[in-house]
C-alpha cells in the first residue's frame, strides 16, 4: 500500500511546475519564520530539496541569524546525522541527495533545536510518509526534539498508513495552513 501510496504522490509532486514550486515554498518559508515559535528555535535541522520537496533555502536568506544544519547518511550504519552548513558545499550521495560534506559541527539536539522534516505527505495526526529507509524515524525515536513537517497543502492528506515504528511530527505547515498537533 505504502509503495502504490508513495508512487502517485511522487509523480503528482514531480509535476509541480517550477514557478509553482518556488512559489509555495517561499510561502512555507515565510509561514515558518512568522509562527510564534521561530524566535525560540537557535538550531535548525532542515534539508537539501529533493524531488520537489518543499525548498526550505529561503529560510538561510529571511533569518540569517540562526545555525542551520543539514542531513548526511551513513547508509551502512542506517543512521543520520545533521552538520552545520560553513562553506554552503553540499555533495551528492548514492540517491541522489544533495549532503553537507561533513566538515561542519554535528547537531546536538537541546532546548533550541527544532527538526524539519521532508515527506512526501502527511497525515492531519502527523505521520509522514517518506521514501521507506526511515533515517528520520531513526533519528527522532526516543529523542524529545520539536520537529515541523512540512508540505504542500495537496499532500496534507486525512490519514496515511501507519507503522509501529513511524514517529509522528508535532506541527505541520503548508502554504494555506499551519496545524499543532
Amino acid at each position: 500500500m505504502k509503495k502504490a501510496l508513495r508512487a502517485q504522490l511522487s509523480a503528482k509532486r514531480l509535476a509541480l511546475t517550477p514557478g509553482d514550486w518556488q512559489q509555495r515554498s517561499l510561502m512555507i518559508c515565510e509561514r515558518i519564520v512568522a509562527s510564534p515559535q521561530w524566535k525560540q528555535w537557535q538550531k535548525i535541522a532542515l534539508y537539501q530539496s529533493f524531488r520537489n520537496e518543499v525548498d526550505l533555502s529561503p529560510l538561510l536568506r529571511l533569518s540569517p541569524a540562526k545555525d542551520y544544519y543539514f542531513p548526511k547518511i551513513d547508509a551502512g550504519a542506517k543512521t543520520m546525522s545533521f552538520h552545520k552548513l560553513l562553506d554552503g558545499k553540499f555533495e551528492k550521495n548514492s540517491w541522489g541527495l544533495e549532503e553537507p560534506d561533513g566538515g561542519g559541527e554535528t547537531l546536538v539536539p537541546d532546548a533550541l533545536t527544532l527538526i524539519i522534516v521532508p515527506a512526501l505527505a502527511f497525515d492531519r495526526q502527523g505521520h509522514r510518509l517518506g521514501y521507506g529507509k526511515g533515517f528520520y524515524d531513526r533519528f527522532l525515536a526516543d529523542r524529545p526534539i520539536p520537529t515541523l513537517g512540512v508540505c504542500f497543502s495537496e499532500f496534507l492528506l486525512e490519514k496515511l498508513p501507519v507503522e509501529s515504528h513511524d514517529v509522528p511530527v508535532q506541527k505541520i505547515i503548508s502554504e494555506r495552513e499551519s496545524l499543532s498537533l
